[in-house]
């Protein structure tokens, strides 16, 4: 049900509205470029009543879209309806939490040594013995926002099975780093559950990194271009993350104070 009113919210705001369409790909169900409420939102709304093949698309689906068929618009939805919550920790006193500009408690939070106006937060996720791994809230100064980004190494790669780097993403075993891509955040699953394998894949790029490189905060790095490769790697399908609403429309400066 959560995943339900995130998705709901986010059609409702980005419908009509092709900087933020352009921001959520996720949601451009036929991948025509454009988020509309009666295409995409209606191809949705028939997926939660568990329509498929022609009876899910039909009528629906723009000319110019570039994911057509039923196949391929039900592996779409699959993958967004993957998602997990993030669920906000307990809090107790002299915990040490972040707040934006309107006094909202956004969770147990840390700020990171020598990155100015960069703090680190973490998903209950497990990976090779260690509790949750990090993801980043970052003041941009420049923009007067808050950006939620994913991993912070160059080497972080997402892998694709397709050649176009499109369909569902995979992580490689030795990556246990957040990642994002198109304002999502990427995880292989807890482990020990996860279900590694030795796969084909045709396509990587990089994750979205925050470059600390820039002094004051840092700046947002894009996702590399779709690689083409030919490599057999031992990799599973990623989760993704939907953190909360809170985080996602935290007021921009968010700064560190222990509660009392």
């Amino acid at each position: 049900m959560k995943n339900l009113l995130v998705i709901v919210f986010l059609l409702l705001l980005t419908a009509g509205n092709p900087e933020r369409a352009t921001a959520r790909p996720l949601l451009d169900i036929d991948g025509n470029g454009e988020i509309k409420a009666l295409s995409d939102g209606l191809i949705i709304i028939r997926h939660l009543f568990g329509f498929t093949g022609d009876a899910l698309v039909q009528g629906a689906v723009d000319p110019d879209c570039t994911k057509c068929s039923a196949d391929e618009i039900s592996e779409h939805l699959d993958q967004i309806f993957a998602m997990e919550s993030v669920e906000a920790p307990v809090l107790n006193t002299g915990d040490i939490v972040l707040f934006d500009a309107k006094d909202m408690n956004l969770g147990i939070a840390e700020a990171e040594i020598g990155k100015v106006g960069v703090f680190s937060m973490r998903v209950p996720t497990e990976f090779k013995g260690r509790s949750g791994r990090k993801f980043y809230l970052v003041n941009n100064p420049l923009s007067e926002t808050v950006e939620i980004v994913g991993g912070v190494s160059t080497t972080n790669k997402l892998y694709f099975q397709s050649a176009d780097c499109s369909g569902p993403v995979f992580i490689a075993r030795d990556r246990a780093d957040i990642s994002e891509l198109d304002g999502v955040l990427l995880a292989p699953p807890p482990y020990p559950l996860a279900d590694y394998q030795y796969l084909l894949f045709k396509s990587r790029r990089r994750s979205a990194i925050v470059d600390y490189t820039t002094g004051i905060g840092g700046k947002k790095v894009p996702a590399g271009d779709c690689e083409t490769i030919d490599s057999t790697i031992y990799a599973t399908a990623a989760v993704a993350y939907v953190v909360s609403e809170e985080l996602q429309n935290a007021t921009y400066p968010v700064r560190l104070e222990q509660l009392p």
